[in-house]
């Protein structure tokens, strides 16, 4: 890392405290905690990609310090001044915080991070001397903790040559609407959704149009989920035209339907990146019977015929065999 400062904001203060010194190159532990939370925005799933809006003086700033990284501490100090406006402004609605501000090279590339660190209520040991000794007592802090652990949930990244911006933001209901607090409030951001948002998005219009165009047919929505699922084990994202291909190659119109749902929702061309975690959901296709009976089978199963079938029954009701079982627990 190139350069660090952290300012402290107090909601009950008309101005910010700013350092007047950056951090030295020896606090190994504060650096490490900079670092690690870059990587945390950076890699969060909740991340939007973000642009400045035209005439941004956010930008100038950050094109002037692009220019001469010797602004460092003064562009940290005038975006501080705008920060704490806020704040200072809304307390009702937000907190105190510190923020730390960190000028760092990747790929010979320099960058500005900005990470917020919100202040919490904790219950702290107070110990108090008096003339005959000392007594300790429980009392109420509102200040920076942190642990090993602690989830980075604001800041932004700003890539310096083409200022694109990674950004993760937080929602307040300031005077009753609701405002991300740098992207709103601070620096007035034009964002892309967050992959968490897509993720989001795509399982809301599918839903949508599996309750209006496919009903209960089993079968058929575990065929969308295993293309899905195949997707993500061959891109490593869902990728939307590919699921649609595999899921409706012998369906031209509900994929026609699909496609229309994933471009009202500006999601048409989208590729989304999954965790680990949350693909696994689409592994498998869930049943819960009317009686209450769960069973969550493989979507990988539906077609094999020596695993499991399901027969349609004359009277409207369906018959679930699961065959060939060589072991089985009870959990």
């Amino acid at each position: 890392m190139y350069k660090a400062v952290i300012h402290t904001f107090s909601k009950e203060s008309e101005y910010p405290v700013c350092s007047t010194y950056e951090i030295d190159h020896e606090e190994e532990l504060t650096f490490e905690i900079l670092k690690r939370n870059i990587e945390k925005i950076h890699g969060s799933s909740e991340m939007k990609w973000s642009s400045f809006k035209e005439n941004s003086i956010v930008e100038k700033m950050l094109e002037n310090l692009d220019d001469d990284l010797n602004l460092f501490m003064e562009v940290t100090k005038d975006l501080s001044y705008m920060i704490h406006k806020n704040i200072f402004e809304n307390r009702e609605a937000l907190t105190s915080c510190d923020i730390a501000f960190v000028l760092f090279e990747m790929d010979e590339l320099m960058y500005f991070a900005c990470i917020k660190f919100n202040y919490k209520d904790l219950l702290v040991r107070k110990l108090e001397e008096t003339r005959d000794g000392s007594i300790a007592m429980i009392t109420k802090s509102n200040d920076l903790y942190l642990s090993p652990k602690s989830k980075t949930e604001e800041g932004f990244l700003v890539h310096l040559k083409f200022m694109d911006i990674a950004l993760l933001d937080k929602t307040y209901t300031v005077k009753g609407e609701k405002q991300s607090f740098f992207g709103d409030l601070v620096l007035g951001l034009s964002s892309a959704m967050s992959e968490k948002e897509k993720l989001k998005a795509f399982n809301q219009v599918n839903k949508r149009v599996q309750e209006k165009f496919i009903g209960e047919d089993i079968q058929q929505k575990a065929h969308i989920k295993k293309a899905i699922a195949d997707t993500i084990v061959e891109e490593g994202t869902i990728e939307i035209d590919k699921v649609l291909d595999r899921a409706f190659e012998d369906d031209q119109e509900v994929k026609g339907i699909y496609k229309e749902a994933f471009k009202k929702a500006k999601l048409e061309k989208a590729e989304i990146k999954v965790g680990e975690i949350m693909a696994r959901k689409f592994d498998r296709q869930k049943i819960i019977t009317g009686n209450g009976i769960e069973i969550s089978i493989p979507v990988d199963y539906y077609k094999d015929t020596d695993k499991i079938e399901i027969i349609s029954n004359s009277d409207g009701t369906i018959t679930i065999v699961v065959k060939n079982i060589e072991e089985y627990k009870s959990v």
